[in-house]
C-alpha cells in the first residue's frame, strides 16, 4: 500500500468518528467501538509494513495533530 492509501483510509475512519450527542452511556460505547477498530487496524497495518507509522495514524483517524 502507498502513502495515499494510508490517508485515504484514515480519512474514510475520522468521517466516520461517532458524534457524541446521545445519552453518555451509548457515546462511550460507541466511541470506545470505533477506537478499537482504528487500533486493530493500525496494529494490521503495522504488522503488513514495519515502518508502518500506527501513532501517525491513529492520530489522523482522530484529527489529532501528530
Amino acid at each position: 500500500m502507498t502513502r495515499k492509501d494510508y490517508e485515504l483510509i484514515a480519512a474514510a475512519l475520522r468521517k466516520a468518528q461517532p458524534a457524541l450527542r446521545g445519552p453518555l452511556a451509548e457515546d462511550v460505547a460507541r466511541q470506545g467501538a470505533w477506537s478499537a477498530t482504528v487500533e486493530s487496524l493500525a496494529a494490521a497495518l503495522y504488522a503488513e509494513n514495519p515502518r508502518f507509522d500506527a501513532n501517525r495514524f491513529v492520530d489522523a483517524c482522530t484529527g489529532r495533530k501528530a
